[in-house]
């Protein structure tokens, strides 16, 4: 054979069909090597891509917001244009599993922070219209290696529905007893003997924390009406409140203090009030609007009744995910109310601070039920120590042994830092800069029948988080007030998983905008019905688990499935890694790639 290449082109020539431009063109096109390799790389990447989809990982797309707003469904991105905070807002309603004639388009929206409403222009506003779910990557294979772990974000498939898979937080593992009480979950025996609190380990606690005030994001308009300010050190205090650039800085000198000077939070986000329900000609329920506080006094630059002398209001699983207006229809709207009806008491403080001595003691309190859980970090040491001011509170290692609250350990603490203080599930947990700072014996046990308290001694729980100095000085660029995810206890035969107290919603609000109403029949009885200690209790055969979205009172799962509440190992897809692609964005240009939301999923 001829060694020529020439001389074999021309002696195969013959052979190529004359389809395409001559059988001299379709060999050259063939024959040229950039071509060549260029074809054997698409074939090479997509046979990768089929092997990786089948054996290693696979991409999937986030519906829903059951778990927002960490992982987003279709919904819809704004900047409040009154206090500049970039939030998100569900649109489930009308994304492409819904049937076309029973989508039902959000069309206003509630800031999160400040409680200003829009009204969507999706004509005109090219940032007001919906956007797809969140596109993850699913590890397939990592669970063939280990065991799935609490608070995994799993994808699993329906056990109601083999077609559908769904995207949820592992939360009760093979062979336990969990119940939920007052946002917590629970393990114990069969009779409820035994109970355990379930605690998430740090770096899910961080990640699953939600926002509840950010001292970056004020509206002028509130300030101009004179709404006050959510902190406050009142009056005769030694703190200083200005304004620069737009944004509030906290500033106290208390180097000849022999008492701390407190700075506190008072949650005072206007609202709409919701009022009690009523059914059309069609059967369908409404909820009363009643008051828009926004459009009723802060653009009048007035002040609500309430405000004048405002005492406090607890914090409650809002979220403003959920906050929306839907169209019904041509012409029917319908409120989607989501005020928080459970008082939750799981709190977090964070503080970006500038010490201006190295002398005193910065101190860090949060209130649950009346008792003060505290970080006294001192300044000139750079030691830090947990305690509670309650005696029947009892701090304890991972084992349950009890100890004395944890003292003297390591607070790297410059001249300058972001301090995140975290009360949640029975543990308290300090990050410095966002590294978690070791605490041994963090834990604690207290009595799981109490209730939030205020008195003109001490605010308590209307007043819950605070920040103190005593004998030195500091200066306070943002603070940022968080909860913890509030799971509501309901099962099967309940379908109304926004509210598991019984209670109507404009009841609700009205006991937790009212300190004196805390310790009143009406009240202790409105916060035992979220206690449950005893139901519901969801029983998990071994090779099973339990799975629960971080927007509770929106996930359809399984405490409320019909069947079993539980799916088998076998339905299991993988672990979530990854947000590879959130939507794109309109600017600068169309389709701009959102790289800030490409995020690792905890």
């Amino acid at each position: 054979m001829s060694s020529d290449p020439v001389a074999r082109k021309a002696k195969y020539l013959p052979m190529i069909p004359e389809t395409i431009g001559g059988g001299g063109a379709l060999y050259g096109f063939f024959a040229d090597r950039g071509v060549r390799e260029t074809i054997e790389s698409v074939v090479v990447a997509v046979l990768l891509a089929l092997l990786f989809r089948g054996f290693i990982g696979e991409a999937f797309q986030i519906p829903t917001g059951s778990m927002a707003p960490g992982l987003r469904g279709h919904h819809v991105d704004l900047t409040c244009e009154k206090c500049g905070l970039l939030y998100q807002t569900g649109a489930s309603s009308e994304n492409n599993l819904t049937p076309v004639n029973s989508r039902q388009p959000t069309t206003k929206t509630y800031c999160p922070v400040c409680g200003y409403r829009t009204t969507l222009d999706r004509d005109d506003q090219p940032d007001h219209r919906a956007n797809q779910g969140d596109r993850i990557l699913v590890n397939k294979y990592i669970y063939d290696f280990q065991e799935p772990r609490r608070f995994d974000v799993i994808v699993f498939k329906n056990p109601n529905n083999g077609k559908q898979n769904l995207i949820k937080r592992l939360c009760g593992l093979p062979g336990e007893n969990i119940t939920i009480s007052r946002g917590d979950l629970y393990t114990s025996d069969i009779d409820g003997d035994n109970r355990q609190i379930v605690r998430k380990p740090p770096e899910k606690q961080l990640a699953m924390l939600q926002l509840v005030d950010d001292t970056n994001f004020r509206a002028k308009e509130m300030r101009d009406a004179g709404w006050p300010e959510y902190w406050t050190g009142g009056q005769n205090s030694s703190w200083k409140i200005v304004e620069q650039e737009s944004k509030t800085v906290f500033s106290a000198d208390a180097r000849e203090a022999t008492a701390p000077a407190w700075l506190r939070f008072r949650n005072m986000r206007p609202h709409t009030e919701v009022g009690p329900t009523y059914t059309d000609t069609s059967g369908r329920q409404h909820y009363s609007e009643g008051t828009v506080e926004w459009e009723e006094y802060v653009t009048s630059l007035k002040l609500p009744p309430r405000i004048r002398d405002f005492e406090g209001r607890l914090i409650s699983d809002y979220y403003g995910y959920n906050q929306l207006e839907l169209q019904v229809g041509r012409a029917q709207k319908a409120f989607h109310p989501s005020p928080g009806n459970h008082w939750v008491g799981d709190l977090a403080i964070e503080a970006t601070l500038q010490t201006g001595s190295k002398t005193g003691s910065l101190l860090l309190d949060l209130v649950e039920g009346g008792a003060h859980f505290s970080c006294t970090i001192d300044l000139a040491a750079g030691t830090g120590q947990f305690e509670c001011d309650d005696p029947e509170v009892q701090f304890c290692d991972a084992a349950g042994v009890s100890g004395e609250p944890p003292s003297g350990f390591f607070v790297p603490l410059g001249s300058a830092a972001t301090l995140l203080f975290c009360n949640a599930d029975n543990r308290l947990l300090l990050w410095v800069n966002g590294r978690l700072v070791e605490t041994p014996g963090s834990f604690f046990n207290r009595p799981e029948v109490f209730y939030p308290s205020s008195s003109a001694d001490d605010p308590g729980d209307a007043m819950p988080c605070g920040v103190g100095i005593v004998g030195g000085a500091v200066e306070l660029s943002r603070l940022k007030v968080l909860r913890d995810v509030y799971y509501v206890a309901q099962r099967g035969e309940n379908q109304n998983i926004q509210n598991e107290t019984g209670v109507p919603d404009y009841i609700i609000n009205s006991i937790h905008g009212s300190p004196k109403m805390w310790n009143s029949t009406d009240g202790k009885a409105l916060f035992d019905a979220s206690l449950r200690s005893g139901r519901p209790m969801f029983i998990i055969p071994e090779g099973c688990y339990f799975p629960m979205g971080d927007n509770s009172p929106e996930s359809k799962d399984a405490r409320i499935w019909e069947g079993p509440n539980y799916f088998r190992r076998e339905l299991l897809i993988g672990r979530a890694m990854l947000v590879y692609w959130p939507h794109s964005l309109n600017r600068p240009v169309p389709f701009t790639p959102n790289f800030n939301q490409m995020r690792s999923i905890k």
